[in-house]
């Protein structure tokens, strides 16, 4: 139904479906919003590209998993700062590997703990 001012409202009173053989664009001159009561759901059967020009605001209201079959790569030209309220971990099969070509720092307000099954070299 088109209104007298140009917009148009869809509404069905159970399920609302788009088919398209091929390609689906939408596009907007200012904004778009989505919301549904209980999930979404998206899937791509190859790629997935996000273009954001200024800020990612993400809130999660509760746990948040990401699970990469392949490789983790960021690239970042501003800091990078993490805060948590409790106990952080970070486990490598492999090895973990720290450098900067400034300073390297560590602080605690109890004691710093290093552990190693050999021998470990301090510099």
């Amino acid at each position: 139904m088109i209104d007298s001012k140009g917009n148009i409202n869809v509404n069905a009173p159970n399920d609302f479906t788009i088919n398209a053989g091929k390609n689906v664009s939408i596009t907007a001159g200012m904004n778009i919003s989505t919301s549904a009561g209980l999930n979404i759901s998206e899937n791509a059967g190859v790629d997935k590209s996000s273009s954001i020009r200024m800020m990612h605001n993400m809130f999660m209201g509760g746990n948040s998993v990401m699970n990469v079959t392949g490789n983790v790569t960021e690239f970042i030209t501003g800091n990078v700062e993490s805060h948590t309220e409790k106990e952080r971990v970070e486990n490598a099969k492999e090895g973990v590997s720290n450098s900067s070509e400034g300073t390297i720092s560590k602080h605690s307000k109890k004691e710093v703990q290093n552990s190693s099954a050999e021998k470990s070299k301090l510099f």
